[in-house]
């Protein structure tokens, strides 16, 4: 269930979601699960990647203190 848009830009919710009322509709517990199931997996991949985000600046800024030990 990747995002999707219609020709607007609006997004498209999925099958047995009413964006009226931010509720599932009963009898759509597989399409809830295979949603929350990737959306925990989407949440996972964003905070692995602003922790190496995190670590990248962090060592780009030992980097430079890093250099001036060595040059004496």
């Amino acid at each position: 269930m990747a995002a999707r848009y219609d020709a607007e830009g609006n997004f498209i919710y999925p099958e047995g979601f009413d964006p009226d009322t931010q509720e599932w509709k009963p009898g759509f517990d597989a399409q809830r699960e295979e949603w929350e199931r990737q959306y925990q997996e989407a949440q996972t991949r964003f905070l692995a990647h602003k922790k190496q985000k995190a670590e990248a600046k962090a060592a780009d800024a030992a980097a430079p203190a890093a250099e001036e030990a060595a040059a004496e």
